[in-house]
């Protein structure tokens, strides 16, 4: 029997290297002496919002990787990820918010501030394209139907 979810495994891979850059500049983050650390109120603080971002993308990543493994897990690890990609949406909108309305300039410049803004903006862009993919595979449907 051929396993048709390689392509799922291989794909999956791809995060590791986010997984691995969110965790390590979460880690060296210096709370003493980062220019974030200017008594901003931040919605999240940005050590703690890496923090949460690396063992999420961890955890999915580990999902992905078993549904890639086991085609009877495929609709179990699905209906996980569901929940986790609604919250790495919310992330990435709060990540934006945070970015754009609360980081100093300094802050912005920082590995932090640009790893935040970067990711943030590829979840929010990948959303963008997949919607705009979804319209014009419809509007080709509704063409050729």
């Amino acid at each position: 029997k051929e396993n048709k979810s390689t392509v799922g495994g291989g794909a999956s891979c791809c995060t590791i290297p986010w997984v691995v850059s969110v965790l390590i500049i979460a880690y060296t983050y210096n709370e003493v002496y980062s220019p974030c650390e200017d008594g901003t109120d931040y919605t999240v603080n940005p050590r703690t919002f890496l923090i949460v971002l690396g063992y999420v993308l961890m955890g999915s990543t580990i999902l992905s990787c078993i549904g890639a493994m086991s085609e009877s897990l495929v609709g179990v690890v699905g209906i996980c990820q569901c929940p986790a990609g609604l919250f790495l949406l919310s992330w990435a909108i709060i990540g934006i918010n945070m970015y754009v309305n609360q980081f100093n300039d300094d802050c912005q410049q920082t590995h932090a501030g640009l790893m935040i803004i970067i990711w943030s903006g590829f979840v929010i862009g990948t959303i963008g394209l997949v919607f705009c993919l979804l319209c014009c595979v419809a509007v080709c449907g509704a063409i050729a139907g």
